[in-house]
This record gives structure tokens, C-alpha cells and sequence, in this order.
């Protein structure tokens, strides 16, 4: 071996130098460790945590299921309450007595249902019913608004509101009137036996009046004049008896006229 201390080689295994008396320590050998202890200084993974088992308490099962028991009870009573309102609405039940409307509520309108076009072509001819009837009725009766129109001085009348004219036979034009109402319509009465009867309609001999449509076919005794423009002109001859028994004769004398008095109608 080598003194670390003089360098000087020393044969032998001695625990000091002999040539510089230098002392040796013994040196602990080197020993390899053993594979168990390199195994225990690798990392270990760390073991899976087990899952945590979820123990169900005793007489969970069975309530669970006196819950569910129930549920199913609550929705098969609620759907037989919805079937059984939807019963008394479609046989007819009243509805309840609905909030008094105020100023400031806000009143909902009700959705009309479509009408198909015989529907609506049914209701347009229905109108038209009605607004005929509305002109016969004004054609039969003197209106409330009515005035008296005079003749001219050749025995001519002129219709203020369509400007259509007839003229009165000389030898009656001063026994009749013309009454004209707010409408344009105007009746033609025997001046003598209207002014002796309080009855409005007494001394009518015909109307002429005005419509949007061919009135003439709804009488029973009517004849269309004229079709100027967006009017029909229509005369009406009396259906009843416009005057007292003691008036019959005096009547009769003017009722003899209409022909002629119609005939001279002349379109404004």
C-alpha cells in the first residue's frame, strides 16, 4: 500500500507507516446496497382510495317507495280534475260574472271566426235585404224630416238632391203636392186630402225614391224608372188605402194621373 503521509510504498498490512510512523485508519469497505433497499427508495404510487360505498339506512327502500306510491296518486288525480273541467266547459257550463269594466281596465275584444265566401256572400245579400227594406219602409211612410217642395210655373217639379224632374198635368197641378225628405226620396200627394187628415200618410198617390240598387222587384206593385249613374230610381204606387171613406171619390179623380205624371219622369 501507498502512506498517504510519505508516499513510500509499505508491505504488509499495517496500522502505521513504518517509515514515517504515520497511523492508518481503517476504512469501513464499500458495500453495495442491497436491492431491497433501492426498491424502497423508489417512489411508491399511492394505493386507489376505495370508493366510498353508500350504505342505504334501513327502511330507505320502503319509503322511497311509499313516496313514489304516492306521487303516482297525486298525477292521476290532477289529470282526472283537468279531464273533468274540460267536461263542464264543452257541455255548456256558464262561465263566472267576469270584473266591472273600469275607465282604466283594458277590455280584451273577443277573435271573430272567419267565414268562409259562402258565409260572407250570404251576409252581403242579407244587407242588401235589409237596406232595400229600409228604403221601402222610408218609400212607404212619409219620413219625419219631410218638406214641401213647390212646382215651378210651368206645373214642373225638380227633385232637389238628384235634380230629376215630372211634370203635373195642368189641370191637377195645382191639387198636388210634393213632399221630399232629407234621403232624396219624394212622395206625391193629393194636396186636399193631406191636408185634412192628421194622418201622415193620407193623399199619397206614388213615391220616388232613390237606392244603391234595383229596389223595384221587392214590391208588390213598383216600377224601376231610371238607372243613373250609381242610383236606381224607383217608383212605389200605393199598396193600401191612403185616405178616408168620404175621400174616395177625390182619390180616385188624382190616382187616374199616375201614368201620365210617371211617364214624364226625366233623369237629372
Amino acid at each position: 500500500m501507498i502512506c498517504k503521509k510519505c508516499n513510500n510504498e509499505v508491505d504488509g498490512d499495517f496500522k502505521f507507516c513504518p517509515v514515517c510512523g504515520a497511523v492508518y485508519e481503517e476504512e469501513p469497505a464499500e458495500t453495495e446496497a442491497p436491492d431491497s433497499a433501492v426498491e424502497e427508495n423508489v417512489t411508491k404510487p399511492e394505493p386507489k382510495k376505495p370508493e366510498k360505498v353508500v350504505e342505504y339506512k334501513k327502511g330507505y327502500v320502503s319509503k322511497l317507495g311509499v313516496l313514489v306510491f304516492f306521487g303516482v296518486i297525486v298525477v292521476f288525480g290532477l289529470i282526472a280534475l283537468i279531464v273533468s273541467c274540460n267536461s263542464c266547459n264543452s257541455s255548456g257550463a256558464q262561465a263566472p260574472a267576469s270584473a266591472p269594466v273600469t275607465a282604466n281596465s283594458q277590455v280584451e275584444k273577443p277573435t271573430m271566426p272567419q267565414k268562409n265566401d259562402a258565409t260572407q256572400a250570404a251576409q252581403t245579400e242579407a244587407q242588401t235585404q235589409d237596406a232595400q227594406t229600409t228604403a221601402a219602409s222610408t218609400a212607404e211612410t212619409q219620413a219625419p224630416t219631410e218638406k214641401i217642395v213647390e212646382k215651378s210655373a210651368d206645373n214642373i217639379y225638380t227633385n232637389s238632391k238628384y235634380s230629376w224632374t215630372v211634370t203635373y198635368p195642368d189641370e191637377y197641378a195645382d191639387g198636388i203636392i210634393a213632399g221630399e225628405n232629407e234621403n232624396g226620396d219624394t212622395t206625391f200627394y193629393v194636396k186636399s186630402i193631406k191636408e185634412a187628415s192628421s194622418n201622415p200618410g193620407y193623399g199619397r198617390l206614388f213615391v220616388i225614391c232613390a237606392a244603391k240598387t234595383d229596389i223595384s222587384g221587392i214590391y208588390a206593385d213598383a216600377e224601376l224608372l231610371s238607372n243613373s249613374g250609381d242610383n236606381y230610381f224607383v217608383a212605389v204606387y200605393s199598396s193600401d188605402a191612403p185616405y178616408d171613406a168620404q175621400d174616395a171619390e177625390e182619390y180616385a179623380k188624382y190616382k187616374a194621373i199616375i201614368p201620365d205624371m210617371v211617364s214624364s219622369f226625366k233623369a237629372g
